[in-house]
């Protein structure tokens, strides 16, 4: 039973032994016990005080329970936000991520629960991958006073970290500049394409296709920069047996560092295919 369904039935139940005593307290001290009997003057006020004192006691023991239930659950609880913290932590520290937060959106126990509290804080112990505990995860608990005293609990885990979208539109081939980032925080559930944490990692990158205002990068929509765009003129140089020259040309294509593209000779009209080596400098020789 989840944690919260089960301290609702105890208060419910907490608040109705309240209502009874207080109820069996207050009633008519006239009313007949059972059905053509009633107690004589002498003996009502002794009658009534034994069952209140009963009944006061069983409220008492009850109280005692609920609150070494509430104990209990309370410890339980923050125990597994501890253990999650430390583990979310770690990955993060593994990552080299900033500002990774955790939300447990649900729990519940699962088998018997311990009778009593653990009069020392409680041992977690859960699987670690290495991963991000994300989804559904499983943790067991130990009281390191009592062997025998363990609880599982199973709980939904929800991580969000701020990563990097556009800002503004940014068109193809266009080089990404920092002006147009903006860090914004997603469920990394849903980030399984791929995504960017830090800037520096996207600074300087191009975009393979028009991206939107608004959009998540990643490595599907990055690459590296075009250091030469079609139409632009460019510097064809040559060597060869340790003597080199130099001419212009037109970019035909886009390039990337290391592409080979088609460029014009401007000098000859002659079409060539050259190997792009910097930005604007292309390479006719690039066996």
């Amino acid at each position: 039973m989840p944690i919260s369904r089960n301290r609702a039935h105890l208060k419910d139940k907490y608040k109705m032994l309240i209502n009874k005593a207080f109820t069996e307290k207050h009633k008519d001290p006239d009313a007949a016990p059972l059905p053509f009997s009633r107690p004589s003057a002498r003996t009502r006020g002794s009658v009534a005080s034994a069952s209140f004192r009963l009944l006061l006691g069983s409220l008492l023991l009850q109280a005692t329970t609920f609150a070494q239930a509430m104990t209990l659950l309370q410890q339980i609880e923050q125990s597994v936000d501890q253990a999650l913290a430390e583990q979310v932590a770690a990955h993060a520290q593994r990552q080299g991520w900033l500002g990774l937060r955790l939300v447990r959106e649900r729990g519940s126990l699962i088998g018997s629960t311990p009778s009593r509290p653990c009069p020392l804080p409680l041992q977690a112990r859960h699987a670690d991958s290495g991963e991000a505990p994300l989804g559904r995860q499983r943790i067991t608990l130990h009281c390191p006073a009592d062997p025998e005293w363990s609880v599982d609990y199973l709980v939904e885990v929800q991580l969000y970290l701020p990563v990097l979208f556009a800002s503004q539109t940014v068109e193809r081939g266009q080089t990404l500049q920092a002006a147009q980032l903006k860090r914004q925080e997603a469920a990394l559930g849903k980030l399984g394409r791929g995504f960017y944490h830090r800037e520096e990692e996207v600074i300087g990158l191009g975009a393979k296709r028009r991206i939107r205002a608004d959009q998540l990068l990643t490595p599907a929509l990055l690459g590296e920069a075009l250091l030469v765009k079609r139409g632009q003129q460019v510097k064809i140089q040559a060597s060869q047996y340790g003597i080199s020259a130099s001419t212009l040309g037109e970019a035909l294509e886009n390039g990337q560092r290391g592409e080979v593209i088609r460029v014009r000779n401007l000098a000859s009209e002659k079409v060539i295919k050259a190997k792009v080596m910097e930005e604007g400098v292309v390479s006719s020789r690039y066996e």
